[in-house]
């Protein structure tokens, strides 16, 4: 299948950050650590799995920090050495392990990308059994390479590949109301969705939302759907994205973050140091 892939073998990623700082275009060569090739298509890792054919595939963040080694070399054990990128996900099921038995051939489906201990068919360690995948302790342990998420690790592909696999405890069902374009932005959207319920605001709260990105403006919609009366300012360094805070329910909209503007708002002083920038 094609698919784009991350390799991180140590020559690879110092040439890529050499050739790269020569021209952005290097860091997706193919001399890169990010190229679009032909791989083979995941296998089932056991009966507990499924196989998806992508619809969508989203671009997080993260990938982009991923393509151009924006991330810190630190984090290479939590990962496979070679993998096809992708978390963001929609797809159909096309192939399925004989104890998945709430899910069938053909089922649009999400899947949430961790790694944790259920997938990986070890005992789930003290965080997974609070439901705290993300901070599972066992990302290198169990029957799957490294990785902490779909899109990290070698055995489960991406979704910037033709296909993935998922385990079934990941699985979630599309509604048939719901577009693929919107089901795609179910991983945005819970990472919105999550910090907010965690710490609901009072309605006499002030909000500031830094970034009006994907998630900066879930953020905004997630507290205004939520009944959310609090203050919200948001921080936006474009117009379209200014426009759009401000449809989806933000108090005011501060645009590259005027220290000016911040310094009405909040009562605080602006000061100068003897070196670098001017701050609150």
């Amino acid at each position: 299948m094609k698919a784009v892939t991350f390799s991180a073998k140590l020559p690879t990623y110092i040439r890529t950050m050499i050739l790269g700082k020569i021209n952005r275009k290097n860091y997706y060569s193919k001399h890169s650590c990010v190229r679009f090739e032909e791989v083979a298509e995941p296998a089932l890792p056991g009966e507990d799995w499924v196989k998806v054919k992508t619809l969508y595939g989203g671009i997080c963040g993260s990938d982009l920090g991923l393509v151009f080694l924006h991330d810190s070399p630190l984090l290479t054990p939590f990962a496979s050495e070679h993998f096809v990128i992708g978390h963001e996900n929609i797809g159909t099921i096309v192939e399925k392990g004989s104890n998945v038995k709430e899910f069938a051939i053909g089922d649009r489906i999400v899947a949430d990308d961790k790694q944790s201990c259920e997938p990986r068919g070890i005992p789930e360690c003290s965080n997974c059994k609070k439901g705290k995948y993300n901070l599972c302790l066992n990302f290198t342990e169990g029957n799957l390479s490294p990785g902490t998420i779909m899109g990290s690790c070698e055995d489960t592909g991406g979704s910037w590949g033709e296909y993935y696999v998922a385990h079934r405890s990941r699985l979630f069902k599309v509604p048939d109301n719901l577009k693929d374009e919107e089901a795609v932005l179910v991983d945005p959207l819970s990472s919105a969705l999550h910090p907010v319920l965690k710490d609901f605001p009072d309605d006499g709260e002030k909000i500031l939302v830094l970034g009006a990105g994907i998630i900066g403006l879930l953020v905004t919609a997630v507290l205004r759907t939520l009944g959310s009366k609090a203050d919200v300012t948001v921080l936006a360094r474009h117009g379209f994205q200014a426009e759009l805070a401000e449809k989806y329910g933000a108090t005011r909209v501060v645009r590259n973050g005027s220290l000016d503007k911040m310094a009405e708002l909040t009562g605080a002083k602006i000061v100068k140091p003897i070196m670098g920038d001017k701050y609150l």
